[in-house]
């Protein structure tokens, strides 16, 4: 003998709370170059690590975090922040970037040489 059971809401509904993918906008790599700069100029003695700096810019996605740790990576091939400690970066204090735009360390391709 079969029992009446109640009937099943549908579940496909999105749950409160809980966040759609994808949702986010992308953040284009020069505007992030600028913001990570901009967060290092807001507090130049503060050493940030990449988890710190992707808060503060509000990335949230994995892969742009890992974006954010080659930018770090660039940032201070080209002596404009320092690697403090292993992962920690400051401004570097020899430098100022008061009105300088990041302009890309460009190095020669096969057909320049």
């Amino acid at each position: 003998m079969a029992k009446n059971r109640p009937v099943k809401k549908d579940n496909n509904k999105e749950k409160k709370g809980k966040k759609e993918k994808g949702v986010g906008k992308r953040m284009k790599k020069e505007a992030m170059i600028q913001a990570i700069i901009s967060v290092f100029q807001s507090a130049p003695k503060e050493p940030f690590n990449y988890k710190q700096i992707s808060k503060i810019i509000g990335v949230e996605n994995q892969v742009q975090k890992l974006q954010v740790v080659d930018i770090l990576y660039d940032l201070s091939a080209e002596d404009i922040i320092t690697e403090i400690d292993r992962g920690r970066y400051r401004l570097n204090g020899l430098r100022t970037l008061a009105a300088v735009p990041y302009t890309p360390l460009t190095l020669p391709t096969n057909s320049e040489v």
